[in-house]
């Protein structure tokens, strides 16, 4: 997945998102955590 090309409406369909929104765990809290740090932008 290339994330950094994601808009709002691509996030809110994406299913490893959504569990992250819904259920987060280790691994996918880890991997967006991460993601936020490398694109501050795409944080709001």
């Amino acid at each position: 997945m290339n994330y950094k090309d994601y808009d709002i409406a691509n996030f809110i369909t994406d299913e490893f998102f959504i569990q992250w929104i819904k259920n987060p765990n280790e691994n996918n809290s880890h991997f967006w955590e991460k993601w936020m740090v490398q694109h501050p932008e795409k944080r709001a």
